[in-house]
């Protein structure tokens, strides 16, 4: 299928060029070799390209609908700068194609460069410098170094994934060893806290038995104070000797009691 068929193309005095969906199709910026108005990835009805002179004369455009994809040609200085009414056809041999959920591929040598691992033998995680390679403003030393960048900050995640995985099992170690010295910790409050509530319940005994001396020296007193009285009673009374002598063996009583 052509780009026309699903695309329709406008210019503005040769300074922009706007890609729209037929039909208020939507319509994804994969890559550009230029400048484009919106973010890659986004699906919009329309976008414009900029045409600046610094980024010479031809550029290539990469966009996704729905389940297709089309590498677009564009010119400066022409009235219709964007080519949709034919198959995108390769500048200087530089080969590429678009897969159609819009991952972008080049081949340089015997090797081929794209957006996915998956589908090529280096992975260059820059579609808009695959477009400027295919539209001949960069060489494929950019290509080739790109993917060699990509390749030792892979290796580093790697390495660093592995060290993170260790320190992770490090981390489940003392956080078990942790857990275990909290459960220790617990047993030793529990026992703490039975060992308070026993020294609360043996005070709260020696309160009650120092409250009951009391009240039984306080008795004792008033016993002795008694006895004084009927002593006093007793030895101006016949029987006053043996009033004294019955009050003795009471006093001798409580203080048996007491003692």
């Amino acid at each position: 299928m052509l780009p026309n068929k699903v695309l329709s193309a406008s210019t503005d005095i040769h300074i922009t060029a706007t890609i729209t969906g037929r039909d208020k199709e939507s319509v994804a910026l994969v890559g550009c070799s230029t400048k484009c108005s919106v973010t890659r990835g986004k699906e919009v009805n329309s976008f414009s390209i900029l045409l600046p002179k610094n980024y010479g004369d031809k550029g290539i455009v990469a966009v996704r609908m729905m389940s297709r994809s089309f590498l677009i040609n564009f010119s400066r200085g022409q009235d219709v700068p964007l080519n949709l009414e034919s198959d995108w056809v390769p500048i200087d041999g530089r080969l590429g194609q678009i897969y159609p959920d819009g991952t972008l591929v080049v081949t340089i040598g015997s090797s081929t460069y794209g957006t996915s691992s998956t589908c090529c033998d280096h992975l260059v995680n820059d579609p808009d410098l695959l477009c400027r390679y295919l539209s001949g403003n960069v060489d494929s030393t950019a290509i080739i170094t790109t993917a060699e960048k990509v390749l030792r900050d892979y290796s580093e995640i790697v390495v660093l994934r592995e060290k993170l995985a260790d320190v992770n099992s490090a981390d489940k170690v003392k956080i078990i060893e942790l857990k275990s010295s909290l459960a220790h910790c617990d047993k030793a409050m529990i026992d703490l806290l039975d060992t308070i509530t026993n020294n609360n319940e043996c005070a709260t005994q020696l309160e009650q038995e120092k409250k009951r001396n009391k009240r039984l020296k306080m008795l004792l007193s008033r016993a002795d104070r008694f006895i004084v009285a009927i002593n006093e009673i007793a030895f101006a009374h016949p029987l006053g000797f043996w009033c004294s002598k019955s009050m003795h063996q009471i006093r001798h009583r409580l203080g048996y009691y007491w003692n």
